[in-house]
């Protein structure tokens, strides 16, 4: 069943960028049957550029790139958002569709839709970047002939664990196995479960700021980010945490060799420290490599003026092309 929830934690206090209409808002069916929210930005001259296509992470939704995709439609780029299963307006998800795998299948899809042909720039954030390594390794073809860049931010290819709360790796460990038991019966609950997390705000919020932001957060930043994770349904997260701690992707990165890679950080990331991306470097070693001081792991929202700036660059370097039809026998 598709989610009919429409942002409501757009807030008056942000920019008018987190208010954005799309040119064009698209349904786009997985391999699965899962139905996915995109939407396309289509400015003036986009044909002569890439497409940029941006992958957001676990528990958020499209907004995250709310400023990079401003900045991004007023250079004349495309600009192709999607919400991942079980996030934002995408339908929900079930537990026998979930993995890394699909959010590539799922990645994959939405290209085929929203951006069919030409040259593309994959974006992604935290899980949005496991899923475009994810396509990587699943369609190493469709990397070779169309994509000329790649942003991972906040991300990792995995192989060595990554869910941490902060207690040590046995207690962490017991928490990601048995965790997503215990939600999963919590959300059965319903409205009440809704009630306790609406309550929570205010203490969850202390630890979205502790957790996703570095050192001087913007209350209101904390908030979207906050409303977000509160509005994802208890079965996501819960489906989606294993699939985290036993991620690895390392087998997507060969096919981005040759290509523009940007690995984007921010230095004060508790939850993906610039460390989970080290494996990334070595196996791309002309890759750039950009950690941005103070900010943590909500990094296009707490230095968006830098990331978009990257960003742009990034898309810059790459050249754009149309696939030539094929010839008539």
């Amino acid at each position: 069943m598709a989610n009919d929830k429409h942002y409501p934690w757009t807030h008056p206090a942000l920019e008018p960028a987190f208010r954005a209409k799309a040119d064009l808002e698209l349904s786009v069916p997985s391999e699965d049957g899962t139905r996915l929210h995109v939407q396309v930005d289509l400015p003036d001259g986009w044909q002569d550029k890439p497409t940029v296509v941006l992958s957001h992470g676990y528990c958020l939704t499209l907004q995250t790139w709310s400023l990079q995709r401003a900045a991004l439609r007023a250079a004349g780029y495309r600009v192709v958002l999607w919400d991942q299963r079980g996030h934002g307006r995408s339908d929900r998800l079930t537990r026998e569709h979930v993995s890394i795998d699909a959010l590539g299948a799922d990645l994959g899809a939405v290209i085929e839709s929203a951006a069919p042909t030409g040259s593309l720039v994959l974006v992604g954030h935290s899980m949005g970047g496991m899923a475009t390594l994810a396509l990587s390794r699943r369609n190493p073809e469709l990397i070779r002939e169309r994509v000329g860049g790649v942003a991972l931010v906040a991300t990792s290819a995995g192989g060595s664990g990554l869910v941490s709360i902060g207690f040590g790796k046995l207690f962490d460990k017991t928490v990601v196995k048995a965790g997503p038991g215990l939600l999963e019966r919590v959300n059965r609950v319903g409205e009440i479960t809704a009630r306790v997390r609406r309550w929570g705000r205010f203490i969850e919020e202390g630890g979205v700021a502790i957790w996703g932001f570095g050192d001087r957060p913007d209350h209101r930043y904390v908030r979207l980010t906050s409303d977000m994770i509160r509005e994802t349904d208890l079965a996501t997260v819960a489906y989606i945490l294993p699939h985290l701690d036993d991620l690895d992707e390392r087998d997507g990165l060969p096919a981005l060799r040759g290509r523009e890679v940007l690995v984007l950080n921010g230095f004060k990331d508790r939850m993906t420290p610039p460390s989970h991306s080290d494996a990334i470097v070595r196996e791309l070693p002309s890759a750039e490599h950009a950690v941005i001081p103070k900010v943590g792991h909500m990094i296009m929202l707490e230095s968006p003026r830098e990331v978009s700036a990257q960003l742009l660059d990034l898309a810059g370097r790459v050249a754009p092309f149309h696939p030539q039809p094929l010839p008539v026998s």
